[in-house]
């Protein structure tokens, strides 16, 4: 197997854990306020292991950091996406702990989440020019439908 096949089973793992823990939090704290403050805390933790990370190879952050620097036509647009991806995965985590929170069972709202497939699909035909064959068409199609109905007849 390819090595992408491998980090993407770990991906699922970890993602799979995550999403199984907020929902255990939604189970033992009490409303949806103590698990937002539960999650601002584990993305304390999350930036402290990250700083940490960057740390222990400070020659190689360095040079990524004046490799981003010097390159005077993208530094600034660099972070200003730097700044949307932390806000972005903010505000992805607090509405998904509201869908499980509000939901009574557990993968429901990860079929609607993980639908995100079909959308970066149909975006990438349209931003890098990606094209699909008519099976991946065909399976888009059977995955509304398949989602229609596990909402409709819930």
């Amino acid at each position: 197997m390819e090595s992408w096949i491998y980090y993407s089973i770990l991906a699922l793992l970890f993602t799979s854990t995550t999403i199984l823990s907020l929902n255990y939090l939604g189970r033992i704290l009490n409303g949806y306020e103590e698990i937002r403050m539960f999650i601002y805390c584990a993305f304390v933790v999350a930036g402290l292991v990250s700083f940490v990370l960057l740390i222990a190879d400070k020659q190689k952050t360095l040079d990524n950091a004046n490799n981003i620097i010097h390159n005077k036509t993208n530094n600034y647009f660099i972070l200003c996406v730097l700044l949307g991806l932390g806000i972005l995965l903010v505000i992805n985590f607090n509405i998904q702990a509201l869908a499980h929170a509000n939901s009574t069972k557990v993968g429901f709202p990860l079929l609607i989440i993980n639908m995100n497939v079909i959308l970066v699909l149909l975006m990438s035909l349209i931003l890098y020019r990606q094209t699909i064959n008519w099976k991946a068409g065909l399976g888009i199609i059977l995955s509304i439908i398949g989602l229609s109905m596990v909402i409709y007849f819930k």
